[in-house]
């Protein structure tokens, strides 16, 4: 559609809402015109009634789609809410609608014409739309800086998409509603095949799957060696998706992927899933004499997306209590870690082992300030059974400081959020950064609902700062702070941030981004050896593109525990014993050991760099251990 106005055509920046019925047809097809229809009714009146609640107005109604249109970004993201939570309000245990909602948003000029609008923005929000699964709400990242944070929702980046007849990817969010809602409807199995068990992700090739309590050959996991032949079971929770196993007869132990699968997280955690299977793979489902499966367990909730305490530690004691599950891939938080280690440590037959692609929290294998209590805390039988592929936050925040002296900072302004996390990160990269002979200017705390920045902006300026470091996670409001700092600052100001600032938020400040660096614990995808290559190029083919953050570690991970269990006689305990012994030549992501804490010996962090409004790699660092002493 064009945007361009004709003469005496009324032009307008408006915000658009798409909203469609998922599975209508088929409904149509199942149940017949007479309950389709009824069913369209029931639809057009919830959105009636929620778009104008908030201030909107529904424009067209097709049936199962609904256009809408709001003066404002923020009202759209709430009525967008509103809809959702009409659509699935429950009267006697069933929702007002029993098909799921997508909704997409975007924002933009448009021109009003007597049969409605015309414009880019109305072409965004129907492909957002069609991208949205019964449930979901994506709105374009135009929507989430317009409409700012606030009560009702935050937002999720999604990766960029191509659409038709969009020229470049669009960026986009999910909107996640902070208000508890009902589920969506679950997708109705078709009335004219029998119902399929479904897994947690979609993992393209194929796969067996078993029952829980499949009778295969398996091993019994004992405490020492002469293991014993058992009966290979999978774990028999509805957390858990299929078996993946493409070898040879049957699996005989298993590894549990602990991650979190809901929507809104699914962009990372579905490709570490992929990388995982292919690296299983790559080695024929075999480590030593022993044929391995996979089996990936939810750790999340729709509620609490990046994971869920109680089901952390549910998981935790269905892997104890299955004995075919000999291995933990995961967790993918650290947070989910704390709960899941202690479990894992005190399981029948020895101390299941735990290598994680991504869980960075410093407390988790050392003591994270002297004379703390972690990790201690974390291993009641006082061996040893969680260790990383990634380098910890202490490692990353020493990289930062590295690159801050690079590129030539003298004094150092640092922010935090508030929060233990944060904190703790500015306080590594500034032991760091006194050990390099950078002065520190001065820390402070950033509010992202504050009305105004400037305060904050100013006094960093009366500390003649020439760099900041800023160790904030993405919001819509980040952008701004960007734009504030530069503008207050200047542009000789160095920005520096951890990639829990995210980089594409980071290119939407345009030239007030201009020379931030963001750090990534691991080496950079364009900066592996031959065998990470290899992978990156097997990932590529396979999968359709090149494997996203986190993906190569959690392959790495794979790799590590397949070692760990070649080496091993077959039982819990020693597969455990066998992962402080590896030692990688020239793997996925390098070579490196395990140490006795359970950190790689790897202390690589890529840094990235905004230059022309675009994230590229900029190099990548490795971290002396001198700089890593505690204080």
């Amino acid at each position: 559609m064009s945007s361009d106005a004709g003469a005496g055509e009324a032009v307008g920046v408006r915000t658009f809402l798409i909203a469609d019925l998922r599975g209508y047809t088929r409904y149509s097809d199942e149940h017949g015109d007479e309950a389709a229809s009824a069913l369209a009714r029931g639809f057009a009146a919830i959105a009636n009634d929620a778009i104008s609640a908030q201030g909107g107005e529904v424009i067209e109604l097709r049936g199962d789609e609904a256009l809408c249109v709001f003066a404002s970004a923020r009202s759209a993201v709430r009525g967008a809410v509103e809809l959702q939570r009409r659509a699935r309000v429950r009267a006697e245990g069933e929702p007002a609608l029993p098909l799921g909602v997508g909704i997409g948003i975007d924002a933009g000029e448009a021109v009003a014409t007597s049969g409605g609008y015309r414009g880019r923005a109305l072409n965004v929000a129907a492909r957002l739309c069609s991208l949205a699964k019964g449930g979901e709400i994506l709105a374009s990242e135009t929507v989430a800086h317009l409409a700012g944070r606030h009560d009702e929702a935050h937002y999720a980046p999604r990766k960029p998409t191509m659409v038709k007849g969009v020229a470049e990817p669009i960026r986009f969010v999910e909107v996640l509603p902070t208000v508890e809602l009902p589920p969506p409807p679950a997708p109705a199995p078709s009335l004219k095949q029998r119902p399929a068990r479904r897994g947690g992700v979609l993992l393209i090739g194929a796969c067996v799957v078993l029952a829980a309590g499949a009778a295969v050959a398996a091993v019994k996991l004992s405490e020492g060696g002469n293991a014993k032949p058992a009966r290979f079971q999978t774990i028999a929770s509805d957390r858990c998706g299929p078996l993946h196993y493409k070898g040879a007869g049957s699996p005989q132990v298993l590894i549990a992927a602990d991650l979190p699968l809901q929507q809104g997280v699914l962009e990372t955690t579905t490709p570490m899933v992929n990388a995982m299977t292919l690296a299983l793979q790559r080695r024929g489902y075999k480590a030593g004499p022993y044929r391995v499966g996979l089996q990936v367990c939810d750790d999340a909730t729709p509620r609490n997306l990046g994971f869920d305490e109680r089901v952390c530690s549910a998981n935790a004691q269905e892997y104890v209590k299955d004995p075919s599950v000999i291995a933990i891939a995961g967790p993918f938080s650290s947070g989910c870690a704390l709960l899941e280690i202690p479990i894992l440590n005190g399981a029948p037959g020895g101390p299941i082992a735990i290598v994680s692609p991504s869980s960075t929290y410093v407390g988790l294998t050392r003591e994270p300030t002297r004379g703390s209590p972690e990790p201690a805390l974390y291993y009641p039988t006082h061996r040893r059974n969680f260790a990383r592929v990634i380098p910890a936050d202490d490692v990353q925040a020493a990289a930062d400081a590295i690159v801050a002296r690079r590129l030539g900072v003298k004094r150092v302004y640092a922010v935090d959020q508030g929060d233990v996390p944060s904190k703790l990160f500015v306080t590594y990269f500034l032991r760091a950064a006194r050990r390099l002979g950078i002065a520190v200017a001065g820390r402070g705390f950033w509010d992202p609902g504050a009305g105004s920045y400037d305060q904050l902006a100013s006094a960093i300026a009366r500390t003649d700062a020439d760099g900041v470091f800023l160790a904030v996670p993405s919001y819509p409001e980040s952008v701004r702070l960007l734009t504030d700092f530069r503008t207050r600052l200047g542009r000789g100001v160095q920005f520096m941030a951890p990639d829990a600032f995210d980089p594409a938020t980071a290119a939407l400040a345009g030239v007030a981004a201009a020379g931030m660096t963001i750090s990534k614990p691991g080496p950079a995808n364009d900066h592996l050896g031959r065998e990470g290559e290899r992978f990156v190029a097997s990932f590529s083919k396979r999968f359709g593109g090149k494997p996203t953050r986190f993906a190569v570690e959690a392959a790495q991970a794979i790799d590590v525990l397949l070692g760990a269990i070649a080496r091993s006689d077959g039982s819990r305990s020693s597969v455990t014993i066998n992962l402080f012994k590896t030692q990688v030549s020239n793997g996925i992501l390098g070579s490196f050991g395990i140490t006795s804490t359970g950190d790689t010996t790897l202390n690589v962090v890529a840094i990235y760099r905004v230059t022309g409004g675009k994230v590229t790699t900029f190099t990548n660092v490795v971290v002396p251990d001198a700089l890593l002493a505690p204080n």
